[in-house]
């Protein structure tokens, strides 16, 4: 398996879906600087819902 493939698989198994993904990289970029507020949280459960990561 080559590395792209093993950290895709990884973050498949971290996030429900791509609003998660999102999240998590705003905070690796912003070092954890933005709080999440409801909106954020809102916007990601609905990324969630829109576009899922299979199996979850």
């Amino acid at each position: 398996m080559k590395k792209n493939e093993i950290e895709y698989n990884l973050i498949k198994k971290i996030d429900k879906g791509f609003g998660d993904t999102i999240s998590r990289a705003i905070k690796t970029v912003t070092r954890g600087k933005i709080e999440e507020c409801g909106g954020c949280t809102s916007r990601r459960e609905t990324l969630n819902k829109l576009i899922p990561y299979k199996g979850k």
